[in-house]
């Protein structure tokens, strides 16, 4: 079980806090790939309505240097 040392504390709340945790390395790490996954799509969404709302602002406020 040498791959749990090389957890990380959020990836071992993950898998403390999910049903099917800590039952063997191929359960574990399909759940943490897939929770990886999720969080990294949630952050492209994030990022992707930030980015619009930030330039649909910035056109409005660009001052013209000379």
């Amino acid at each position: 079980m040498s791959y749990l040392n090389r957890l990380n504390p959020e990836e071992i709340d993950l898998l403390l806090d999910h049903p099917k945790g800590f039952k063997n390395q191929k359960a574990d790490i399909k759940i943490l790939n897939d929770y990886k996954d999720d969080k990294a799509l949630s952050n492209f969404v994030e990022d992707k309505v930030f980015r619009e709302s930030f330039e649909s602002v910035e056109v409005f406020k660009q001052v013209p240097l000379f």
